[in-house]
């Protein structure tokens, strides 16, 4: 052989190893992948992918098979018929595919290419057998190559062959979805983003309905970003689509119609479902408290028809999106955030004024979440609601919920009554209802000219608008904080504000929160403006699931049961979690703790001085302020200067009456009723839930002046000085009804059964 033709066997030979470390890379990255390249969609990457894996897979083992076919021509005797170095890049091809399909004679390419090292000068029988090595294994991965993208290429066509092989995966989470929309899509997308990447342990999403159109054709356009997820798409509907019993199953009922919802629920309890739903969990979207009803049926009938042992039973939790997002907003961005270094009167209390613009779903929610957010101690709260309906539909809808929320804003009604000699409890809140469209003039004259008796719009802490299109919230906000802004300037004020307006579009909103802090007047941001309430935000794990501030409820209810063995652990946190009073009351707690801590005078950390609310420092400076409020409160460290033993004994008790004051708002607001005391007293109308109701565990007897008891040194109270009951004046009615349980013999948790009375008790 010339040395041309030694130098073109050469090259082939390092052109095939090459190809085949190319193709085991890929491997590797499709695997354990990485995030996509930058401006690449995901499904872009990996189809991609896929096609360089087999086309590298394939020219390695063409060049090899080449270079023996070639060296096999050179090699021939004079007078043989062979081919020419154009018929044999053909020939290499069929027999690289006859290796794909096992139809090749390996063991005469390995023969012959040992020949083709020799002559190449690898004499030494180790460099023959390297090549004997390389080969045998390229001619057994080949098959297994071939047969991974004929399956790969099946299941993307036939979607329930890889439903049917994923359920097998009993170390990833399932996550079944009842519809393929916006909403769900959003969610996977988060849980994804969530989870990490690595392809072997990351959770399967399964969208069931995911072929259905509709004129707008949405179905078309989700259905390629739910695949570029790696979510398998099915045609039938959850009650019929294959699911697995294997591993930890959560089923995401996440319809765009609450109806829908219910009705897949109550499809999972049928005799073709039922057995999927062992130890599963069962999240539901919903906007009412319909769930309720169904919830208990199914439990029911699992328990009864289907012989479900109280383990097996699955988790049932209701998602209410709206409620959970305005929960976020008022943590992330507290209604004390303007407050910080504003002035206070001479009893040390301070004014907060929220103005919600927009009455609909998620404007009723923030007015139901001020409600009882804003019952701080030393804080006056004010709330402002302007829409379009009439002040009388907006009352009716208030009382559809719990009618003693309009009740406890309006002065010397009966049921702000705290004691039998008739002193009066300030209002849970001055509510001023505006009937305006937001979209006229008449509101720019609202701005500019308040009536006679109307507080001035402009002189609004927080602001929240919700109108129903990001068009008409961009342009509402803005007019806000441009008339604000002047105000501010003409009036030399440096009062602060928040400007929240929800914005749906995701991709708009995070464009509109690259500016979020305005300066009229002085040389720091009097202005904060941030759109809220996108889908990815309103869909997100963390929003969805409440997870920064579940794992802190779940611990304080962990602690005040003092559960210490694992078993118990997941018992109690099952039972936390399908009680939809427990669940909200713990999480009440830890959502209202910044609330508490500003109001004991150690919340001195406001966004409005840093970047954002996730800016790592005001993170770090915000978590100090609560160190120090713990260590103060549980006597860690010295009391803080000007402080006396008296000043923080007479802090802690008037911390108890504000934290009365504010689970009564909390049950209020989320329609909690008892079914022992409260329906003797007041008549069942609304959409009360009916389930028993438990006291606040941190509730004690207290009045406005604070515990009716003993602290200790550090704080606590002296459970012997607890329910030494005496009959006086000032003895408010939680308190007569708690002792009169008491007195009965009835123990601590006999008491959390039962709710407030409105009337006295006899």
């Amino acid at each position: 052989m010339t040395t041309a033709q030694n130098a073109t066997l050469i090259i082939l030979l390092i052109a095939s190893a090459v190809m085949t470390v190319t193709s085991l890379l890929l491997l590797l990255r499709k695997v354990f992948p990485r995030s996509a390249p930058r401006g690449l969609p995901a499904a872009a990457d990996r189809s991609g992918m896929n096609f360089g894996i087999a086309m590298t897979f394939i020219l390695s083992i063409w060049c090899l098979r080449y270079a023996v076919g070639f060296y096999t021509i050179l090699s021939v005797k004079d007078g043989q018929p062979t081919l020419t170095a154009a018929e044999e890049i053909l020939n290499s091809l069929l027999h690289t595919l006859q290796t794909f399909s096992m139809d090749e004679d390996y063991t005469a390419y390995i023969l012959d290419g040992k020949s083709m090292v020799a002559a190449l000068g690898g004499t030494d029988a180790w460099i023959q057998n390297l090549y004997g090595m390389y080969s045998t294994l390229l001619n057994a991965a080949a098959p297994i190559a071939g047969g991974a993208v004929v399956f790969e290429l099946l299941v993307s066509v036939f979607p329930t062959i890889k439903l049917f092989f994923s359920g097998l995966c009993v170390w990833r989470e399932k996550y079944y979805f009842s519809e393929l929309n916006k909403a769900s899509l959003a969610m996977g997308k988060s849980i994804r983003a969530n989870t990490g990447n690595r392809r072997l342990t990351r959770p399967l999403l399964i969208y069931t309905d995911a072929y259905v159109d509709d004129e707008e054709g949405k179905g078309s356009e989700l259905m390629p970003e739910a695949k570029s997820i790696g979510a398998i798409c099915v045609r039938d509907d959850l009650a019929h689509v294959r699911k697995s019993r294997l591993g930890s199953r959560k089923f995401l009922l996440i319809g765009e119609e609450e109806e829908g919802n219910l009705q897949a629920l109550v499809s999972l309890a049928d005799e073709r479902n039922y057995k999927f739903l062992k130890k599963a969990e069962i999240f539901f979207f919903a906007d009412s408290d319909a769930y309720l009803q169904i919830e208990s049926r199914v439990r029911d009938c699992l328990s009864s028809d289907h012989g479900f042992t109280e383990k097996e039973i699955p988790s049932f939790i209701p998602i209410l999106g709206y409620r959970n997002l305005i929960s976020n907003l008022l943590t992330d961005i507290p209604l004390y955030a303007p407050l910080i270094g504003k002035q206070r009167d001479e009893n040390g209390v301070v004014d907060l004024t929220v103005s919600i613009l927009g009455a609909g779903r998620i404007g009723m929610e923030m007015f139901l979440s001020t409600y009882w957010f804003g019952q701080m101690l030393n804080c006056r709260l004010h709330i402002r609601v302007i829409s379009n309906q009439t002040k009388e539909e907006f009352w009716d809808r208030i009382d559809y919920i719990n009618p003693e929320i309009h009740r406890t804003t309006q002065k010397n009604d009966p049921i702000l009554r705290i004691n039998p000699r008739g002193d009066m409890a300030d209002v849970y809140a001055d509510v001023e209802y505006v009937q305006c469209d937001v979209l006229s003039s008449s509101f720019l004259r609202l701005l500019l000219n308040p009536e006679e008796g109307q507080r001035d719009l402009r002189e609004s802490d927080y602001f929240f608008v919700s109108l129903g299109s990001d068009k008409e919230n961009i342009s509402v906000a803005n007019t806000i904080r441009t008339y604000l802004g002047r105000h501010h300037i003409e009036n030399h004020s440096k009062a602060r504000a928040v400007v929240a307006y929800v914005v749906y579009d995701s991709d708009l909103a995070d464009t509109l929160n690259r500016t979020t802090h305005y300066t009229y007047y002085g040389d720091k941001p009097d202005i904060l403006s941030v759109a809220v309430g996108n889908l990815r935000d309103v869909y997100s794990v963390e929003n969805v699931f409440m997870t920064r501030h579940s794992f802190h409820s779940g611990h304080m209810h962990q602690s005040y049961l003092s559960v210490q063995k694992q078993e118990d652990r997941e018992k109690a946190h099952k039972k936390r979690i399908n009680d939809d009073y427990k669940y909200w009351a713990n999480l009440a707690r830890s959502l209202h703790y910044g609330y508490d801590i500003f109001a004991a005078g150690f919340m001195d950390v406001s966004e409005f001085d840093y970047p954002s609310s996730t800016d790592p420092s005001y993170v770090a400076a915000r978590d100090q302020a609560v160190s120090h409020y713990c260590q103060v409160l549980s006597a860690e460290i010295p009391l803080p200067e000007g402080w006396d033993e008296e000043t923080f004994h007479t802090l802690l008790h008037r911390l108890s009456w504000a934290e009365h004051r504010r689970w009564n708002a909390f049950t209020r607001v989320k329609g909690f009723c008892g079914t022992a005391c409260y329906d003797a007293y007041v008549p069942k109308t609304g959409s009360y839930k009916h389930m028993p109701l438990r006291l606040h565990p941190c509730l004690v007897e207290c009045d406005q002046n604070g515990i009716r008891g003993q602290l200790d040194e550090k704080g606590h109270v002296v459970e012997d000085s607890l329910f030494q009951f005496t009959v006086d004046d000032s003895t408010d009615y939680l308190d007569r009804l708690t002792m009169d349980l008491y007195q009965k013999g009835l123990n601590s948790y006999d008491f959390k059964q039962y709710d407030y009375p409105v009337t006295d008790i006899d």
